[in-house]
């Protein structure tokens, strides 16, 4: 009996231990403004200062590309060989054209959202 007692706490402890970890990190959501900062960084971009941010989806074939929604109307682009070196790429997409891009660490984000402004303010 006490080895039957004995066996039901245990599989009740083994079934509460994932209940004990700790929630996912809640991230950050990129905006235009932070985007803005990130650029700043040019080619001195890395991925840890993307850590805070919430990313869509990761793919890639032995690549690291994320995909970072900004806002309603914008989307982040970011690829490179691995996490442990910086981002190649870190293209800033409107999702109204995606063929017409910049990269934030080298172009000018101001000409670009000029031309690109959000979609809730077009006419």
């Amino acid at each position: 009996m006490k080895r039957m007692l004995l066996l039901i706490v245990l599989s009740l402890i083994l079934c509460l231990l994932p209940g004990c970890s700790s929630p996912p990190e809640s991230k950050e959501q990129l905006t235009v403004e932070l985007v803005r900062q990130l650029a700043e960084k040019g080619e001195g971009l890395t991925w840890d200062d993307l850590a805070p941010y919430e990313y869509d989806s990761e793919a890639g074939s032995g690549r690291v590309v994320r995909f970072y929604i900004v806002e309603p109307s914008y989307l982040l682009l970011v690829s490179g060989d691995t996490a442990e070196e910086k981002p190649q790429t870190a293209r800033f997409v409107h999702n109204r054209n995606s063929e017409q891009y910049i990269d934030i660490r080298t172009d000018d984000l101001d000409a670009f959202l000029e031309e690109n402004p959000p979609l809730e303010s077009q006419s």
